[in-house]
């Protein structure tokens, strides 16, 4: 696989990851990934501070191993675009996940095209600069030259079809009620 290829796959992996933290009808651990907890004045992953679990579709479980962290998680938990309230007993977090309205359903699914629309202009700074690093390549042919290029091109029609396709998987979990 080619270096082009490589940072393609990153783009597309990335683009995954953020779509995993963007809510759908089914509760997930994976809503907590981009939250962080000032620890000790460390910005300290959430997943390092307590273990998530999910008791039932609407719920999510934190047991937080350090009791001193729990003002810190909750403050974080309030601070972040969630937008759930969580319920704090003990060393126990609670975060009870109101089902989504048609309103809120329409919002999401925006974020997930911006999100979409980000990686699509990752992957053509990519191509651009892949394309330029062809042009300035003097030991290549222009037969060559133009072999790369569409090389390049189909590559980045083939990534840009997967992002199509997992923002589509994404419009499908949110839409479908």
């Amino acid at each position: 696989m080619s270096e082009f290829e490589q940072k393609l796959n990153k783009c597309v992996d990335n683009l995954i990851t953020r779509f995993k933290s963007v809510r759908t009808n089914r509760t997930s651990p994976d809503l907590l990934d981009g939250i962080v907890v000032d620890y000790y004045g460390a910005p300290t992953p959430l997943k390092q501070l307590a273990s998530i679990s999910v008791p039932d579709s609407t719920t999510l479980s934190l047991q937080v191993f350090d009791k001193s962290t729990v003002e810190a998680i909750e403050k974080a938990l309030v601070m972040s675009s969630l937008g759930i309230n969580p319920h704090v007993d003990g060393t126990s977090i609670l975060l009870k996940v109101p089902p989504l309205t048609a309103e809120r359903r329409n919002q999401l699914v925006k974020q997930v095209n911006q999100l979409a629309e980000e990686a699509r202009i990752g992957v053509r700074n990519l191509r651009r600069s892949a394309m330029d690093d062809i042009k300035k390549n003097s030991d290549l042919s222009d037969d060559d030259k133009k072999q790369e290029e569409q090389r390049i091109q189909k590559t980045t029609e083939r990534f840009n079809q997967t992002i199509s396709n997992a923002l589509d998987k994404k419009v499908e979990a949110l839409t479908t009620v």
